[in-house]
């Protein structure tokens, strides 16, 4: 039984440092992303983002949901 449920638990984050290196890094061939979150003002907070960010001659995808 504690084989399957151990009493310890690992909250590092070896093993996905593991997965991520087996991988290559994929996460180091991302570009650069900005993550918008909260309740209010994701909104207008995305268009301003966006806006000076194509003012200065940057390319930007955004998702919204």
């Amino acid at each position: 039984m504690l084989a399957l449920h151990p009493k310890l638990i690992d909250l590092t984050l070896e093993r996905i440092h593991r997965l991520l290196a087996a991988l290559d890094h994929p996460e180091a061939r991302l570009p650069p992303v900005i993550h918008l979150a909260g309740t209010n003002g994701k909104g207008s907070t995305q268009a301003m983002i966006r806006a000076g960010l194509e003012a200065a001659g940057g390319r930007v995808h955004a998702y919204t949901s």
